[in-house]
């Protein structure tokens, strides 16, 4: 036996042991990075909810509202159906605020969403909060009389579990026919006349316009 034989051998076991130390290194170093790299993706999902979505009720936000509503007009056109903007307001909410407070007008807020989100049952209907007391809502491919019975329906389940007895809901409605092209704040304009009306006629009520 060559007498530096013990010597090589004992280099080509530390080589075959700083290869194994080196795979696990690497094994580690991509585990991190895998890991890092969900939890990057959660954030930013988190983050992207956050951004759309209105922190007090849980709705959508106005800087959603305008998105959305944007890509649905253009779908709308391109696909040919008709398209609904709902926008609602509290009537005398102000009451609330100045009689029992803001915190139990943030309750009531949160109270009044959630009614108006459990009346949307189609998952292509969208529910924003657009303003301290103003909601707006999307309702594809439903004809005006089907966009009214909604409507309706939101202001039975309002009044039903509605303890102030001075305090009601208006709404304004405009139904854009799939025929008629209109942009986004000629549409939205025409939903503030109608809500306007519903005020001006009494609030408690809803005024509806078709533009055809």
């Amino acid at each position: 036996m060559p007498m530096n034989f013990p010597i090589i051998a004992y280099n080509l076991y530390l080589f075959q042991f700083d290869k194994t130390i080196f795979a696990v290194m690497y094994s580690l170093f991509l585990i991190i990075v895998l890991l890092t790299a969900r939890l990057n993706s959660k954030l930013l999902s988190k983050v992207r909810v956050l951004s759309i979505t209105d922190s007090l009720t849980g709705l959508f936000n106005r800087r959603h509202f305008d998105v959305v509503f944007n890509n649905e007009l253009s779908r709308a056109k391109r696909n040919k159906y008709p398209i609904s903007l709902v926008f609602i307001d509290i009537d005398n909410f102000k009451y609330i605020n100045d009689t029992f407070g803001h915190s139990a007008g943030d309750s009531f807020l949160i109270h009044v969403s959630n009614i108006l989100k459990q009346t949307l049952r189609r998952s292509s209907d969208s529910m924003f909060r657009i303003g301290g007391d103003e909601y707006a809502a999307i309702l594809i491919n439903m004809t005006p009389n089907e966009v009214t019975t909604v409507c309706v329906s939101m202001q039975e389940q309002f009044n039903k579990k509605n303890q102030y007895k001075n305090v009601s809901l208006s709404m304004g409605v405009i139904s854009i026919d799939s025929m008629r092209v209109i942009d986004q704040q000629s549409a939205i304009t025409a939903a503030d006349k109608t809500l306007y009306q519903a005020k001006k006629a009494g609030k408690n009520q809803i005024k509806s316009k078709s533009l055809g």
